[in-house]
């Protein structure tokens, strides 16, 4: 039964979310999402904070199980096969922290030996995502001096080594300051550029509208738009979407 729902999900979407829901107790985190990202599209997993984003994600990455449903990515449920379904993707989830002492290639070498990634694909990959994420010319310095954007962005770095073919970004923003905002937020537009398939969670829709090609707006747990960046900011004004954050809408709000 389990293995005929598994083939029913095409084999390469990136991302799959069937009626997935989560409870704490007498609390609903997530009420029955069914969410499907493209490859090559960079979705903005928008909402306030409190409405699931995290929980998705943890759940995607086998961090948390769900109470019900199923996460698919690249047609393999992550619960039952979560070493295969991973290898896949790379994750940035939360605040990144990194060993002070060391410097980024060193970091860098030591995740692609606990990969079992051969010595010169490290090098290689290295200096590639390095580079990608503007930090060259700080490969050799020790992290201690990093400022919080420039850890976020090794921590893209580290989470594209092995070429995953899905980036997930918790909140890649959260807690910088605006020049750091800047610089992270120029490194996914790159990326995005490259035609990457990225879910990004964000509760700043200027940050979505900038970097991402989809939004799929989130509140208490329940998907309530999903489409297109451009085709919803010409289907409704951007303020009804900023209420989000000032207060709750209803679908009601989002459909006027």
């Amino acid at each position: 039964m389990e293995a005929s729902r598994t083939e029913s999900v095409p084999r390469e979407l990136p991302v799959h979310l069937e009626g997935l829901g989560k409870e704490y107790g007498h609390f609903t985190a997530l009420k029955s999402l069914d969410l499907t990202v493209p490859e090559g599209t960079a979705l903005g997993f928008l909402g306030p904070n409190g409405a699931g984003k995290s929980t998705t994600i943890k759940i995607m990455t086998n961090l948390i199980r769900p109470s019900r449903g199923r996460a698919v990515l690249f047609g393999i449920e992550v619960r039952q096969e979560p070493t295969r379904a991973l290898a896949r993707i790379g994750a940035v989830i939360e605040t990144p922290e990194f060993y002070g002492y060391l410097s980024p290639l060193e970091t860098l070498a030591y995740v692609g030996r606990l990969r079992g990634m051969p010595s010169n694909e490290i090098e290689r990959r290295s200096e590639a995502v390095l580079k990608e994420v503007k930090l060259t010319e700080w490969a050799d310095h020790r992290i201690q001096e990093f400022s919080k954007g420039m850890k976020q962005r090794l921590a893209i770095a580290q989470a594209l080594l092995h070429e995953p073919e899905l980036l997930i970004l918790d909140e890649p923003t959260s807690g910088l300051d605006p020049r750091g905002m800047a610089e992270v937020r120029d490194v996914i537009k790159s990326l995005t550029g490259e035609g990457r398939t990225i879910f990004m969670s964000s509760h700043l829709l200027g940050e979505v509208q900038e970097v991402c090609d989809d939004v799929a707006l989130l509140n208490h747990g329940e998907l309530l738009v999903h489409g297109s960046v451009r085709d919803l900011s010409r289907g409704a004004d951007t303020s009804t979407f900023q209420t989000t954050f000032l207060r709750p809408p209803t679908s009601q709000d989002l459909e006027a």
